[in-house]
């Protein structure tokens, strides 16, 4: 617990050294232009810092729209096993108690 803590302080401070390196550098004024649009004129790093935001964002939004499929073709699929009446129920992944994503063996429920 303390050495995780420990691990996020040092990578937050070492964020905040590279932050303020980036601010310190980048402080010309640049402003971009795309075809007959020209953005107003703001430091490099804004710019830096605007494109990595978006990046970041696009990204995980990306991410999150390429597993729905996925996830709606596993609960259509858990629902047709259990429709069957087979036992989908997780299987313990050792001694801490979790549980995997995985199914246990496919075998008739005897309820139903």
């Amino acid at each position: 617990m303390v050495r995780t803590l420990r691990r996020v302080l040092v990578g937050v401070a070492l964020l905040l050294l590279a932050l303020l390196g980036a601010v310190a550098v980048n402080q010309e004024p640049v402003s971009l232009q795309f075809l007959i649009w020209r953005t107003p004129q703001w430091s490099v790093f804004w710019w830096l810092f605007i494109a990595f935001v978006v990046g970041g964002v696009l990204g995980h939004v990306l991410a999150l729209l390429s597993t729905v499929p996925i996830r709606l073709e596993r609960r259509r699929l858990q629902k047709q096993l259990a429709a069957a009446g087979l036992n989908t129920t997780p299987v313990n992944s050792g001694p801490s108690g979790t549980t995997s994503s995985t199914s246990a063996p496919l075998t008739p429920n005897p309820a139903g």
